[in-house]
């Protein structure tokens, strides 16, 4: 268990990688934040793991970074940034230097899987602490990592922690698969397919999901005047070229086109419509059972959200606190509204309690996907 700002962290070393740190003080090592990195604090000396964009050869990286040296070199004939014989890529201002490399021994040990092939190292630099530390990071780090992006194409990012949590329904299936019975809106499954994917970005993650309920909106919010229309239809005494008839047909309809329901309004017919109150108590009663009291809390995790009440109707409260998360992920202070909200940063530890909330809005996407499901020929 390593420190980690006011928490602490797990990392388990495995036996093949003890021998390398058997001399390190581990009383020194503290973790960063969200990020797969640390900091020594008796060298200061600041190591994260690189992840690179899917769907390019990792090796790519290395690679490009050796032409781009190869014509640094050629063009100012300077020694600049360097590629050392170990193979790492320098930049320097007096004592402080930034590198990307191999990763140390140190890191193999205490990220281990997590660790892909390279890590950026940040060395002079007063970063004993662990805020101290996180701020090097951010400014200088992420500064050069934009910069090389921008300059050279190469999109390396901080490797950051995923959550090993996943919602377990209450009863598993012990049935063997069947041959599928149902189609789903395609639109919305590949937003619901994409948060899957965006698993340890859970701001990426939580939008995908809210995108998917959201698809849904419109065909929710407007099934009550749609089923008074439709009964309205059906009567037996309905004649359409009455226009008396026809003018009433179109008062029915009036309110849904004037007022426009809002989008908290909407998401709350969403949700009313595709699941219970049982089942949402249920679902919340599982997550908490994995992540500890998170939805109950007396201080929400996620500033400005609602405490959930189990023993009332859920479903509203669900839908208001998954509709001020929606506000904290896509408004800052300064989008001019009358009611600002504060920016919610993916680097914060706020962002962090997403894990427990997009398993709730995954849940959400699912049921409305089933709800709007049709049968397959």
């Amino acid at each position: 268990m390593f420190p980690n700002g006011r928490s602490h962290r797990r990392s388990f070393i495995w036996e093949q990688d003890a021998d390398a740190v058997a001399d390190l003080d581990f009383s020194a090592i503290a973790f960063l934040g969200s990020y797969d990195a640390f900091v020594n604090r008796t060298t200061g000396v600041i190591e994260a793991a690189l992840d690179f964009p899917s769907g390019r050869p990792f090796s790519a990286g290395p690679r490009r970074m050796q032409e781009i040296l190869t014509a640094a070199d050629l063009e100012s004939g300077t020694g600049g940034p360097s590629l050392n014989r170990d193979g790492a890529f320098v930049v320097s201002r007096g004592a402080r230097s930034l590198e990307i490399s191999s990763p140390s021994e140190t890191a193999k040990a205490i990220l281990g899987p997590r660790l892909r092939s390279l890590s950026l190292k940040l060395k002079g630099f007063e970063a004993h602490q662990h805020d101290e530390a996180m701020a090097v990071l951010d400014r200088h780090g992420q500064s050069f990592l934009f910069d090389l992006d921008v300059r050279y194409n190469l999109g390396f990012t901080l490797g950051r922690k995923r959550s090993s949590v996943q919602l377990r329904p209450a009863d598993p299936v012990k049935r063997a698969p069947a041959f599928p019975r149902n189609g789903y809106a395609l639109e919305a499954l590949a937003l619901y397919q994409y948060g899957r994917q965006a698993a340890g970005l859970p701001l990426l993650e939580f939008l995908a999901y809210y995108q998917a309920v959201e698809f849904f909106f419109p065909s929710f919010a407007h099934a009550e005047t749609a089923s008074r229309i439709r009964a309205h239809i059906l009567h037996p005494r309905f004649e359409a070229d009455d226009d008396k008839q026809v003018a009433a047909l179109i008062e029915l309809a009036r309110p849904a086109v004037q007022s426009g329901a809002s989008e908290r309004d909407q998401l709350r017919a969403t949700v009313r419509a595709s699941t219970t109150n049982e089942a949402l108590r249920e679902v919340i009663a599982g997550i908490e059972a994995q992540v500890g009291e998170h939805f109950t809390a007396k201080k929400p995790p996620l500033a400005g959200t609602n405490r959930l009440n189990v023993d009332g109707d859920l479903r509203d409260q669900v839908a208001d606190r998954i509709y001020a998360t929606r506000c904290r992920v896509v408004h800052t202070k300064a989008d001019g509204g009358g009611n600002q909200t504060e920016l919610l940063l993916p680097t914060s530890r706020e962002a962090e309690s997403l894990v427990a909330e997009n398993m709730l809005l995954r849940y959400l996407a699912q049921q409305v996907l089933i709800a709007k499901a049709t049968a397959l020929p």
